[in-house]
């Protein structure tokens, strides 16, 4: 797809236990979870990037995000005319989420921060195998 651009998001969820700070998690290995949902509807070229992302550190919650970003792409409409298969949907989607994801990334280091969370914000979203994410993306479509 060309031309692909962020138009809006809104956030859901930003949680940090009140507990986790720099000792909790100093020299830890923080697991991360992203469980994401690609919503379109016919008639439009905006898709939504809906994504929860979750860090863990031993089996506990250390971070939850949930948002939507609204990502506007080029020819989105006029593909879904002709492609109605989910898995070429979504693979159709990879910009968006390429986008989406590096949005995400900032914004969780920059709420982090405004909370006083250094020690989260520091753990940056690590970077995506976005063949191997576009795996797990979920379809939703919009009437």
């Amino acid at each position: 797809m060309e031309n692909v651009q962020i138009v809006a998001y809104n956030e859901n969820i930003f949680n940090i236990p009140a507990d986790v700070n720099e000792s909790l998690l100093k020299d830890k290995q923080v697991a991360v979870g992203i469980n994401p949902v690609l919503r379109y509807k016919e008639g439009t070229n905006a898709v939504g990037c809906q994504m929860r992302v979750v860090y863990t550190l031993e089996g506990r919650q250390v971070m939850d995000y949930a948002a939507v970003v609204t990502v506007l792409v080029g020819g989105w409409n006029e593909m879904l005319k002709k492609v109605t298969d989910g898995k070429e949907i979504v693979a159709a989607s990879k910009e968006a989420w390429v986008k989406a994801i590096d949005f995400v990334r900032g914004i969780i280091c920059a709420n982090a921060n405004k909370t006083g969370n250094v020690a989260v914000a520091r753990m940056m979203l690590p970077n995506v195998d976005i063949d191997k994410f576009l795996e797990n993306v979920s379809i939703e479509k919009l009437s």
